[in-house]
């Protein structure tokens, strides 16, 4: 697996609002994390470009990554059952 292109995929599907491809890619990339496999390089930015944080510890990049994951799995399954089918 790349994380890092589970990451991107992760984000482009939630905010396409593709919401089955985007729990697919949250979902994987939770077990690959919960497996000990390693987070992909994640930055944090304010939408206007004032602030941007990346960091190159594994904890930090693991935490984000964590996170965000859960907030698309949660969040995109909430969308999918509020759809119709």
């Amino acid at each position: 697996m790349d994380p890092d292109e589970a990451f991107r995929c992760m984000l482009q599907y939630y905010n396409d609002r593709q919401w089955v491809e985007a729990i697919e890619q949250a979902e994987s990339l939770l077990a690959w994390l919960r497996c000990n496999g390693f987070a992909p390089r994640v930055a944090v930015s304010m939408p206007d470009g004032s602030l941007k944080v990346s960091h190159g510890a594994e904890w930090f990049n693991r935490a984000v990554a964590e996170a965000t994951a859960r907030m698309v799995l949660q969040s995109a399954s909430q969308h999918c059952q509020a759809e119709p089918q």
